[in-house]
């Protein structure tokens, strides 16, 4: 999403959507869906553009603010999903789960031992 969000930025500077690159801080390797930037690269196939994702970044947003527009406001603390929780069809999927990356498991919910 953070790359999908810079690609929007550039994209709106420039008219043009950028291609997107990953740098793998552990391996020192370059991934893209396109060679030509990066000619060592290692070319893989990416399963979305960054367009695609910044346009489901918008359905979702969209969603949410209607949500809170009635009052609601959805807490991902371990409860079971409900209807209010799916999002669109043409929307991000939600995690259910904790963000692995994280330190904290849930916001909400935890023993002060924890």
């Amino acid at each position: 999403m953070q790359l999908a969000l810079y690609s929007f930025a550039l994209a709106e500077a420039e008219k043009e959507w950028p291609s997107s690159s990953y740098y793998i801080i552990s391996t020192g390797n370059v991934l893209t869906p396109e060679a030509g930037f990066f000619p060592n690269a290692e070319v893989v196939e990416s399963a979305e553009s960054a367009e695609s994702v910044w346009s489901k970044c918008l359905v979702t947003r969209s969603w949410r603010l209607e949500q809170l527009r009635r009052g609601n406001i959805e807490v991902n603390a371990g409860a079971e999903p409900d209807a209010e929780s799916e999002p669109p069809a043409d929307g991000l999927k939600t995690c259910v789960e904790p963000n692995c990356f994280n330190n904290f498991v849930w916001l909400t919910g935890m023993a002060p031992s924890q």
